[in-house]
């Protein structure tokens, strides 16, 4: 799923996403635009955002994600100055503040991972107060792309560059989003979490009587000796102790990028007088070392703890594999599995690792104090981002006892912000009261992360208007929200108003796709959570597919067909699945940057996810050791590296493999028809970040996080296919025109047009030329012949950065 803000607003460098969506989704105001009430504790669908600066200027409205447009209205291209026009309604008599009526409404279709209840999920995002007329391609029935434009910001109550925008789904695809029906409110803590969909924060439900220690134990003892190395801390009998294992994943400060945090979550009160809900012990949380500090020797200084733990994971599971019995020893890439997510999650390829193997990790206990905690103990439940937990925040409200009116009736959510401004307990808060309450940080918290089911704000008719508004009227009623209720004649006036806006019987969305009265997500927080799950639609693939590039033939650059959108996801439906759950595990999906970065690669190494054998391998010098997988696994030693990580052993291999012990042709692949398409992607995204293996000596995410500049591209480059001098780089061309092409269709920055210019330095002729020494005499091999290499040179390209997308 690949998903941006509403609006794109410039960027600092060292923002992080949440940071960076929240700058782009400004807004919010208690009691103008708060989610899910607003006025009078009266439902409200959606967030009223104001566009923040691009380059100098408001920002467009652009769509979050790919979709199809349902509904579509144009704006006023004029204001009407009338105060008693409808559209100018105020709740101040006289006093025009006009409020813009264009709408756009897309469905989404997309996935989130694998099986039934994580594929084809369907949500719709709604724009509205669009001014003027919306774009073409925003017109119903059209295809439309994440940032496409859809129009400009218009008017709410007079405040100018401004939409309200909101999150829809109905029963069905709640279920699917959030991993559970709307009428459980939290998540099942007596299991597991959703193993179909794993995304963001890793969390852990310590049991009772679980031990922190004030020492690291060694990777084979689950329980130390109490006389050494006793507990410090020990988890209460309340089953409310949540560990939260955060990944940077490239995000934020550049010193932080490959670090990996540890909070802990417990139900406390914050604030005096409130009930208690989750919160973390400590603000930042608690760094994880990659190595623990070294007390100072005769011969060297100490050194203190060292982080980085992301792109250390190779390096730690094949540690904490090693330190098992020989005769019970994990596999590493299992260990490695269980370092990701907590557990193993891809059961179908690996086998669970036992809870005899520990996973020590640096927690804080409480808010000044730390202690190292086995994560992999037996009774440990382990969730992530994809279950909507309460303890991180999420809630979603059931118990609304008016679904077919505007009046917020769940009593949960009337729990937290009428209390305490109801101060006598009558139940009766006032407007100022309310906007008072909204304000307070703790209820803004809670707020942030609800799900909801009420009818839709956008009533069109007289029956629908009468349903859901008359409760106004009447004075019992009014009464719990407001001081008086209205008269006939402003409660004419409200209802002019509220059609004027409507949309909703004309847009015609079939009940069964999305009833009136259906489930509201919290648009910041959904945007912000979503765009951590990484895991990618079929149609999200094929985009990744460039339709054109430039060939270097010769020593001129000559255009070429890449593949036709009918190609590229036929190419794509083999991989989707495989490519999906390896970028999962190795890391590489917690961000679009990397995404990019390693498609980037894979793109030159398969020959655009065609081959995955080296063609004529068989007779290469180096056979039966010739390049397999989607980025080549080549030579013995990585062959045998890739086999130690994976516990790989045959029997009755032919004799030309027994130095390696298993059969790559039938583990990864014998020809380009005929190959093991889980372990060709596993093994490409292994050798990415397994730094044994990088001709660089690094874990290729490290250089993919620094930035998405050439030089960027070519460090990924040489660690991938060789740290060589430039212009001996295979298929340096293609790698960094693939990634131009993929940083427009997966980062957050909008194509500068048909093609962009690209400056880098490479090899001037496909075929090696003579060489010469800087004298300019001939540079001569021992033999006294005149010796042939590549010769660097600059090129000045335009890469094409046509769109691949379905006709």
């Amino acid at each position: 799923m690949i998903i941006s803000p509403p609006f794109l607003g410039d960027r600092d460098p060292n923002d992080t996403d949440e940071q960076w969506i929240a700058k782009c989704m400004k807004g919010d105001a208690p009691g103008h635009g708060t989610f899910p009430v607003s006025f009078n504790m009266c439902w409200h669908g959606g967030l009223h955002l104001e566009a923040p600066t691009q380059n100098g200027a408001p920002a467009p409205v652009r769509a979050i994600a790919d979709g199809e447009v349902v509904y579509h209205r144009d704006g006023d291209d004029q204001e009407n100055p009338n105060p008693l026009h409808p559209q100018n309604y105020s709740d101040t008599p006289g006093v025009a503040k006009w409020t813009d009526k264009g709408v756009v409404v897309i469905k989404h279709t997309t996935d989130i991972g694998t099986g039934e209840h994580a594929t084809n999920v369907v949500y719709y995002s709604i724009y509205t107060h669009l001014k003027g007329k919306v774009e073409t391609g925003a017109h119903k029935g059209k295809k439309i792309y994440r940032k496409d434009k859809i129009g400009t910001a218009g008017k709410i109550y007079g405040e100018a560059n401004r939409i309200h925008f909101e999150i829809v789904c109905n029963d069905d695809n709640l279920r699917k989003l959030i991993g559970r029906p709307g009428t459980q409110a939290e998540v099942n803590t007596t299991a597991h979490g959703r193993s179909d969909s794993v995304f963001g924060e890793i969390y852990f439900q310590l049991p009772g009587g679980t031990h922190f220690y004030a020492t690291k134990p060694a990777d084979s003892v689950t329980t130390p000796p109490s006389a050494t190395n006793p507990p410090v801390y020990t988890v209460e009998e309340d089953n409310s102790f949540y560990v939260g294992m955060r990944y940077r994943a490239g995000d934020g400060p550049a010193a932080q990028r490959g670090d990996v945090f540890f909070l802990a979550y417990t139900n406390r009160t914050i604030e005096v007088g409130e009930p208690a809900y989750f919160s973390p012990l400590q603000a930042g949380g608690t760094r994880a070392p990659s190595k623990l500090p070294q007390p100072a020797t005769a011969n060297k200084p100490a050194t203190p703890e060292a982080y980085e733990l992301e792109y250390k994971l190779y390096e730690r599971a094949t540690e904490i594999a090693a330190a098992q019995p020989t005769d019970s020893r994990p596999a590493p890439s299992a260990i490695y599995e269980m370092l990701r997510f907590g557990r193993v999650i891809d059961t179908v390829n690996e086998t669970a690792v036992p809870s005899t193997v520990p996973n020590w990790q640096k927690v804080a206990y409480s808010a000044t104090e730390s202690g190292w905690v086995n994560l992999n103990a037996t009774d440990i439940q382990i969730y992530s981002d994809a279950d909507f937990p309460h303890w991180a925040g999420w809630t979603v409200l059931n118990d609304d006892g008016h679904a077919e009116d505007s009046r917020c009736e769940a009593s949960k959510l009337k729990l937290w912000v009428m209390h305490p401004a109801d101060k006598d307990g009558n139940k009766i808060v006032s407007p100022v009261e309310l906007e008072e309450r909204l304000k307070a940080s703790w209820v803004k918290k809670r707020l942030e992360k609800t799900i909801a089911q009420f009818p839709s704000d956008w009533v069109d008719t007289d029956a629908d208007v009468n349903a859901q508004w008359n409760w106004l009227t009447d004075r019992a009623q009014a009464e719990t929200v407001m001081i008086d209720p209205m008269s006939e004649d402003d409660f004419n006036l409200f209802k002019a108003h509220i059609k004027a806006l409507g949309w909703w019987s004309a847009a015609a969305i079939p009940e069964a796709d999305l009833a009136r009265s259906h489930w509201h997500l919290q648009p910041r927080g959904f945007v912000a959570t979503l765009s951590r799950c990484g895991w990618m639609s079929v149609n999200e693939l094929s985009q990744c597919l460039p339709r054109k590039n430039l060939h270097l033939q010769g020593t001129t650059w000559q255009p070429q067909t890449i593949a036709s959108w009918a190609t590229a996801s036929s190419r794509m439906t083999r991989w989707v699945a495989h490519l999906n759950l390896a970028m999962r595990k190795y890391s590489v999906s917690s961000s679009k940057q990397r995404i990019a970065h390693f498609i980037a690669q894979v793109i030159e190494e398969s020959g655009y996810f065609q081959y995955v054998k080296e063609g004529a391998g068989e007779t290469a010098s180096y056979a039966p050791w010739y390049g397999r997988g989607l980025i080549q696994l080549t030579h013995l030693t990585n062959y045998q590296k890739y086999g130690e990580y994976r516990a790989l052993r045959n029997t009755n291999i032919p004799t030309e493999f027994t130095p390696l012990g298993w059969n790559p042709n039938t583990v990864l692949a014998t020809s380009n028809s005929n190959f093991n398409a889980h372990n060709c992607a596993d093994s490409a995204a292994f050798y990415w970040t397994c730094p044994n293996i990088t001709a660089t000596g690094k874990n290729i995410l490290q250089p993919s996080d620094t930035g998405i500049s050439y030089a960027d591209v070519l460090e990924c480059s040489r660690s991938t296919n060789g740290n060589v001098p430039v212009q001996n780089i295979n298929g340096l061309g293609t790698r960094a025109q693939a990634f131009l092409f993929l940083k427009y269709i997966l980062l957050n920055a909008v194509r500068p047009g048909a093609s962009e210019s690209l400056t880098f330095q490479w090899r001037r002729n496909t075929a090696r030329e003579l060489l010469f020494n800087t004298d300019g005499t001939p540079s001569l091999n021992r033999n006294g012949e005149q010796r042939r290499g590549y010769v660097a040179t600059t090129h000045t390209i335009e890469v094409p950065l046509e769109y691949q997308r379905s006709t």
